[in-house]
Order: C-alpha cells, then structure tokens, then sequence
C-alpha cells in the first residue's frame, strides 16, 4: 500500500471512530475523501467472478481500461454529474420452488 493510500485509510479510519464516538454528529462533506486510489482500492477487492452489471461489463472488461474509467468516475462524482445506472434485478427459483430476488 502506498504513503498516499496509508493516509487515506488512516483519515478514513479516523473518520469511523469520531462517528462512533458521537453519534448525533453530523458531516457535511466527505467528497474530498472519495480519490482515484480509494476508487482503485474498492475495484481491486470486487468479486471478479460476479455477474455482468447493468452496465453488461464484468469485472475483467472493466479492468481492461480501468485508470481511464475511474478517473472519469472520480470527476462525475466530484461534479455531481455522477448518475447511477438502476440495479438489475432478477428472480431465482430455489430448489424448492421458492423465489428470491438478486441485487437488491
């Protein structure tokens, strides 16, 4: 893990302990948090073996040109431009011909 992503985690880790210290406590603005590493570091411990998102890209797709799509992620969120695809859904039979559904 790199200096920068040691201090990220670190301010993070910072972050949870003062809410849970003061529960009431309110924040305004964690933005400034969200960096490309961060982005990154959330990428790298996805389950690579899921299923195709709404976006029909699985993970080893996504990686082919990760830095440029996280860096185009990172400005939409900072932005507010940002706009998240709806969740794809889809019911299961079970083997006892129950149902459930996934990706809620």
């Amino acid at each position: 893990m790199t200096q920068s992503m040691e201090n990220l985690v670190s301010g993070l880790e910072r972050l949870g302990k003062v809410a849970k210290q003061d529960k009431h406590l309110k924040f305004n603005n964690l933005m400034h948090h969200i960096t490309p590493a961060l982005l990154l570091e959330a990428f790298k411990k996805l389950n690579r073996q899921a299923a195709k998102g709404v976006d029909n890209l699985s993970w080893q797709d996504y990686a082919k040109a990760c830095e440029q799509r996280l860096t185009i992620l990172h400005e939409q969120l900072q932005s507010g431009k940002y706009k998240p695809k709806p969740v794809k859904r889809q019911w299961l039979r079970t083997t006892t011909d129950r149902y459930h559904v996934t990706g809620r």
